[in-house]
């Protein structure tokens, strides 16, 4: 190999090294290069979707859009790009308010239809709050279908909140004190004797005297000395002199 073409070769390692290592030297401040070069912009960040739920479309009439393109506390720039988000709590609130309010057959299709023990409470609390004679019968319907002691104690509870129509809660209460029946329900059944308060009651109660149960025979004795005790009398206070 000649002296020339040592040298030649010499010549093309040092500046193809150069090339390699010159960008490298670059810091961040350097000027870009003036060579044609195509820079490729960031992907501009897209703003987050609003939820679904709140992008619903509201009913007509007190709906109301707030916008934030018209609203700057609510304003959000993305790349330049708004979006607008539909809002309206009050709407919601009057959609649900006006949200008719289920029959008591309707109520205890939702009772019978489930396993569910919330689902059925709700029903069941529902039914209560109609406080009329049907929503009683209602619950005595359930009472004698359902199969669940503990279901069957709330259901004999929920008529603490019904006022009146003794003659419905008498016929419940009836179901609730018979034989065969877990003794948590029967204590519950003559509880609620006990609130009814009514002379009729008495007679149900006599007929557990001799219930084969000591616990059921002990509190049928005591409700009986409860219903059968004249209320305290409240002495009259003397005027002052």
């Amino acid at each position: 190999m000649s002296r020339g073409t040592i040298i030649l070769i010499v010549v093309l390692s040092v500046a193809l090294g150069g090339l390699l290592i010159l960008p490298r030297l670059k810091g961040p401040g350097s000027p870009a290069p003036s060579t044609n070069t195509v820079a490729v912009a960031a992907p501009r960040s897209q703003p987050p979707s609003a939820p679904s739920s709140l992008l619903r479309k509201m009913p007509s009439g007190n709906a109301q859009t707030t916008s934030i393109t018209s609203n700057p506390a609510l304003r959000t720039n993305r790349g330049n790009s708004l979006f607008t988000i539909e809002t309206n709590a009050a709407a919601i609130t009057n959609l649900l308010d006006d949200a008719p309010m289920k029959t008591l057959p309707e109520l205890e299709r939702d009772y019978a239809s489930t396993t569910n023990r919330d689902t059925r409470l709700d029903a069941m609390m529902d039914i209560a709050e109609a406080s009329t004679a049907d929503s009683v019968k209602s619950l005595t319907r359930l009472f004698d279908l359902e199969t669940d002691p503990d279901l069957k104690v709330d259901l004999l509870d929920s008529l603490l909140g019904i006022d009146g129509f003794k003659d419905e809660k008498l016929a419940m209460l009836t179901l609730g004190i018979r034989q065969g029946l877990p003794e948590d329900v029967r204590q519950s059944a003559i509880d609620g004797l006990i609130d009814l308060e009514d002379t009729r009651s008495i007679a149900l109660l006599n007929s557990l005297l001799n219930d084969p149960d000591p616990e059921i025979r002990q509190s049928a004795q005591d409700a009986i000395e409860i219903l059968q005790t004249p209320p305290a009398q409240i002495p009259k206070l003397r005027p002052a002199n």
